[in-house]
């Protein structure tokens, strides 16, 4: 073999190397994008829970039950109550929206997240505390809100009371039924008897031959 054909063989064999090496660089940059992409999902729900627990406090919760139900009545403290709520969800909403424009969360999540913000924006307390709290945002998003709240339609919705009565006085009650069927102990399936009666008797328990 001379030289020039260990030539060819070395390039042969890096050019091999490299591509392998392309490969892996590849193949590990997708799993960081994928790594990433959840790591952002688990902080996004953590922040999303943290909001609704804070939300479900006593005090914070009658505050969003009154400027649902009459904002009107809504006194200083309580109005700076609910502009702190309502703020909380618009900046959880900012970051949501930097993460698509990130590429961060894809399509699919943007658009549920769009059609949740768009239902929020149907309550004309949400879409006031939105105009009193929009020139804290930057522009690009401003606008994408401005678009929900335009696209979003009032709505006259029953209080949650009300919609939990409903709901559940609808469905049907199940745990009579199943009280029931636990005081007359497990039920055995059809011919389970006739079954029992086959079995021979080398495989019964001391205790049935007895």
């Amino acid at each position: 073999m001379t030289l020039a054909d260990l030539a060819a063989l070395g390039n042969f064999v890096s050019g091999i190397a490299i591509l392998v090496s392309l490969a892996y660089v590849a193949v590990q940059t997708r799993q960081a994008a994928k790594h990433s992409r959840a790591l952002n999902a688990q902080q996004r729900t953590n922040r999303i829970i943290d909001i609704l627990y804070r939300s479900s406090s006593s005090d914070l919760a009658g505050v969003i039950v009154k400027a649902e139900a009459d904002p009107a009545a809504l006194n200083e403290p309580q109005l700076l109550q609910y502009l702190s709520i309502e703020q909380s969800r618009f900046l959880n909403a900012l970051d949501s929206f930097i993460q698509h424009r990130l590429g961060l969360l894809d399509d699919r999540e943007f658009a549920s997240f769009a059609q949740h913000n768009r239902r929020a924006m149907e309550s004309a307390s949400t879409r006031a505390a939105w105009r009193m709290l929009r020139g804290e945002f930057n522009p690009a998003f401003a606008a994408f809100m401005d678009g929900l709240a335009a696209d979003s339609e009032t709505q006259l919705r029953p209080s949650r009371l009300d919609e939990w009565r409903a709901l559940t006085t609808s469905e049907p009650n199940r745990n009579r039924r199943d009280r029931g069927a636990r005081d007359e102990g497990p039920r055995r399936p059809a011919g389970f008897a006739e079954a029992a009666e086959d079995v021979p008797r080398e495989f019964e328990s001391p205790k049935v031959r007895q």
